[in-house]
């Protein structure tokens, strides 16, 4: 049966999906994998097989140790052997390999089906945003080894992006040296933005939306006619919202400031950037991974914070709590922005991890909305499930905007994609 494989290299994760072709178009999920912890040894890897080849609704988990090598391509070629060595057949008929690339740069405005030259204007963008898009080469260059009959297709995190005004992508810099070196806004979780979005207009078509994609990574998204006017994330994934370890906005001269003997760095825990490919510096590690919800109170795991409110104690209790505000308000701030942007908002929509599992977020970020007419239902957002539904809609019915939890599939989208190469290729052969 003809699949699709779905590639998503992270700093230090790597996770995949494999899809079957059950018709027409019709994807569904055959197998999950992830691989966790890169760079230290034995890294863990998990594999969950949803479906027999024969499509019996069986579910069975593999678990495994990378312990030939902990960088990306060693780990992805044991997750690869894991899957053969328990049935061989599951990977005989890829038709295409999608990968998630974080940063497009100018060059990449929108999905590209993978050729050597385009690998080697992927990797000099690896500057751009070194701890994701290094990975990703990495994994194109082991699946076109790997899968050398497949199309290798390109799903980048910029190109939605690729709809917004000057106004907005242009800083106020001097305006030759960032045309020459290409330094603007480009905006990152873009086919998450996409994908959730499309789900909304699906059902209430020609409404202006405010996308807010909330995980580890935070970014928010004005959508007007179904394409991006506004995004929160900037020249890398640093700009925006606050996040688990990374900053968000701050004074642009607070990194100068960071950098000065007398700011205490080595009572930061020192991090390791990726295992390969280019390396950034002390400052931007900081900013990138002892930052946001992790740089006020320890912790960057929203849940764990929460924890710490209820049942913490003293100076612990006081940073989750502050932690958690400062989180929520500059959400707030930037629904404000976007609602003006759009003129007006006539939805906002949460997603990623924090935004469809946590109802204390979204209740406290919805809390100061009634002067935009957001009127969250309390029952509603505490009952909110996603398990089976895509969208759920927790305003009350008489809210003016309404206020949408929407289950985002990155991959799904990325398979989608992948496959229209496929019939498009398909098509000029017939």
């Amino acid at each position: 049966m003809p699949r699709i494989l779905v590639v998503n290299a992270g700093s230090s994760t790597i996770k995949f999906r494999l899809y079957n072709l059950t018709s027409a178009s019709n994807l569904t999920i055959l197998v999950k994998g992830a691989a966790s912890s890169l760079g230290a040894p034995n890294s863990p890897i998990q594999i969950q097989i949803l479906k027999d080849n024969d499509a019996k609704t069986t579910s069975r988990t593999l678990t495994d140790e990378a312990t030939d090598g902990t960088d990306h391509e060693s780990v992805f070629r044991k997750m690869i052997q894991v899957l053969q060595d328990n049935d061989e057949k599951l990977l005989t008929d890829v038709l295409a390999v999608g990968h998630r690339i974080v940063h497009g740069g100018q060059d990449f405005t929108q999905p590209t089906l993978i050729t050597a030259s385009s690998i080697s204007t992927l990797d000099s963008l690896s500057a751009l945003a070194p701890l994701h898009n290094h990975p990703s080469v990495v994994l194109i260059k082991t699946t076109l080894k790997l899968f050398p009959d497949s199309k290798q297709v390109g799903v980048f995190d910029t190109s939605f992006h690729s709809t917004l005004e000057e106004k907005v992508w242009r800083y106020p810099l001097p305006f030759d040296a960032c045309n020459e070196s290409g330094l603007r806004k480009y905006g990152f979780h873009g086919t998450s933005h996409n994908y959730v979005s499309h789900l909304v207009l699906g059902r209430h078509p020609g409404i202006n939306l405010i996308s807010l994609h909330l995980g580890n990574g935070c970014s928010a998204c004005a959508i007007k006619n179904g394409v991006s006017v506004d995004t929160s994330m900037g020249y890398t994934p640093l700009e925006g919202l606050m996040m688990g370890t990374r900053s968000g906005d701050i004074d642009p001269s607070a990194p100068f400031h960071i950098s000065q003997p007398g700011f205490s760095l080595d009572k930061v825990p020192a991090i390791k950037s990726a295992p390969a490919g280019p390396k950034i510096s002390k400052v931007e590690d900081v900013l990138n991974h002892e930052s946001g919800l992790r740089g006020v109170c320890g912790e960057n795991d929203i849940r764990k914070i929460i924890d710490l409110m209820r049942n913490g104690e003293g100076e612990k209790k006081r940073r989750a709590e502050l932690a958690f505000d400062m989180f929520c308000y500059r959400i707030q701030k930037y629904i404000g922005a976007y609602h003006i942007a759009l003129n007006p908002a006539h939805g906002i929509i949460f997603t990623g991890g924090i935004g469809e599992n946590s109802s204390l977020v979204r209740a406290k970020v919805c809390q100061n909305l009634t002067c935009i007419s957001v009127h969250l239902d309390e029952s509603k957002n505490e009952k909110c499930s996603l398990n089976d539904n895509k969208v759920v809609e927790i305003s009350k019915e008489e809210s003016p905007v309404k206020v949408f939890v929407v289950a985002t599939d990155e991959e799904g989208e990325i398979a989608r994609i992948s496959l229209g190469f496929v019939e498009k290729e398909k098509g000029k052969e017939e």
